[in-house]
């Protein structure tokens, strides 16, 4: 895994789920599964001391020097802790790890593989958190990743199991399972008609929980949200997989059934609301995290319902990776405040470069096809 420098001293990172799938515009960004373990006998991270972390982060990490596990031997290690703000940065809005993991002090280490598909958190809330993050809607395969991973981790080290309650967690909400899957949706026709609430009653009763983009504080950026199940004791994986599954289809389904809606009978304000959003954007000299992305997710509702806003859905997932920012939040805090202004007044130019960035590439391709090449 490579954290490549550009040159506004910001870091570069294209996590898998940042695909050029453009079949349907998916309503799902991005699957995300995750199973936190902990080692026997060793106290949970927060009530860890700097030697302990020292000695779970070493024996975990010796597993990837294990020549019999090619899933282990395939992944590199990260010293989080040994990262610049930037480079935490790029992971944490790539959501290959979490802020809670790059803020939490020493002996914080990541293993990802060089697709940035899977990841491995060293001493987050729990000893060990499996990642896999996967475009679109695809939980069997993101079950399937983390599960090769956990296999290879349970057969060299020593789990915390009991035959009663499952894997122990440092969260009651994580133990049995230890599973957390959870889909990023984009719903903008439920939020452009009102109607999100309604849909959330509905996912809700099936045991799922509703956060923000990022999930932390359930903070709302761009008409994005996180759905995850609410609990993963009491019910086997396969379960807890097809009924995040089923949520997925039928959040997937409302949203389709609010565009079309939208397209029949309200083209006129949303036109009015993509002006109003393309002005905002030409004349703002610094906008927050949420302003972009607000801006950024009516440009993309426009697209999908036939205005002309070249924003695609590839353009649309690496500008979530990006626009958050999260340099400001890492940063110590005699840094913080001067850091979170030099990225609100970076948005602007940021999403104006990419919108003529993605314009330009769509003229070549409409050239070409209009030569026969």
């Amino acid at each position: 895994m490579s954290l490549d420098k550009k040159d506004s001293g910001q870091t570069k990172l294209t996590p898998a789920w940042i695909s050029d799938q453009t079949v349907d515009e998916p309503v799902i960004l991005s699957t995300r599964l995750r199973l936190a373990r902990n080692l026997d006998r060793f106290p949970f991270p927060h009530l860890a001391d700097d030697k302990t972390l020292k000695a779970v982060a070493e024996t975990v990490e010796a597993t990837t020097h294990d020549r019999r596990a090619r899933s282990l031997r395939s992944l590199t290690s990260v010293q989080v802790s040994g990262l610049n703000d930037a480079q935490k940065a790029a992971l944490v809005d790539s959501h290959l790890v979490s802020l809670l993991h790059v803020t939490s002090g020493s002996h914080r280490v990541a293993l990802v593989d060089d697709n940035h598909t899977v990841s491995i958190m060293i001493n987050e809330e729990d000893h060990i958190r499996i990642q896999a993050i996967l475009p679109g809607l695809m939980p069997e395969s993101a079950w399937h990743e983390a599960d090769r991973l956990d296999d290879a981790l349970s057969q060299r080290l020593p789990i915390a199991f009991h035959k009663h309650f499952g894997y122990l967690t440092a969260s009651l909400a994580n133990a049995g399972t230890g599973m957390r899957i959870s889909v990023m949706a984009h719903l903008p026709g439920l939020v452009f008609l009102e109607k999100l609430e309604a849909t959330w009653q509905a996912a809700r009763a099936l045991g799922t929980t509703v956060r923000g983009l990022y999930g932390e504080g359930g903070d709302q950026h761009g008409d994005v949200y996180q759905i995850s199940n609410s609990t993963s004791v009491g019910l086997p994986e396969k379960q807890i997989v097809g009924r995040m599954k089923a949520v997925a289809q039928f959040l997937q389904i409302e949203e389709e059934s609010a565009r079309h809606i939208i397209r029949t009978v309200r083209m006129s304000d949303v036109r009015y609301q993509v002006d109003e959003a393309e002005f905002r954007l030409k004349t703002a000299t610094a906008l927050t995290a949420s302003e972009a992305m607000a801006i950024l997710s009516t440009l993309r509702l426009g697209k999908l319902l036939g205005v002309q806003t070249s924003v695609s859905h590839r353009m649309f997932c690496e500008m979530l990776a990006s626009l958050r920012g999260s340099v400001g939040l890492i940063a110590n805090k005699k840094d913080r405040a001067r850091d979170i202004f030099f990225e609100d007044n970076r948005r602007p130019a940021k999403l104006r470069n990419r919108l003529r960035q993605e314009r330009a590439g769509s003229s070549i391709k409409t050239s070409k096809k209009a030569s026969g090449e």
